[in-house]
């Protein structure tokens, strides 16, 4: 018999926005993406934004997974990433995705390789 606690939606949503408001750590690969599309979307639109309501949650996703001008999605930059052969021996992430920031989702997107440092 499963021993959890039922899903509460509200909770949830509160938990989601501390995750992309950056109050809460991120806990596995979805929290982080939510993490890091909210850091991308707001240096990319410099304007304020509402993580409150679930239009403005969904409108910072969407810019995450989907693609503009046949270009590759920052979600699937961000699995690049975490796939490629030097991650896990690179000097600084480790095999860590909780060190990946947008600086690297940028970098890797415009070179196709990790980041030196």
């Amino acid at each position: 018999m499963n021993q959890e606690k039922p899903h509460n939606d509200e909770e949830f949503i509160e938990h989601e926005k501390d995750v992309a408001s950056g109050e809460v750590t991120p806990k596995g690969r979805l929290e982080n993406q939510i993490r890091l599309a909210t850091i991308l979307f707001a240096k990319k639109h410099e304007r304020n934004f509402d993580i409150e309501t679930h239009e403005g949650r969904n409108k910072i996703m969407e810019f995450w997974t989907q693609a503009s001008d046949g270009q590759k999605t920052y979600s699937e930059i961000y699995r690049e990433i975490e796939e490629d052969s030097g991650f896990k021996s690179h000097p600084r992430f480790q095999g860590d995705i909780y060190k990946i920031t947008v600086e690297d989702i940028q970098y890797y997107k415009e070179n196709g390789i990790l980041p030196l440092e």
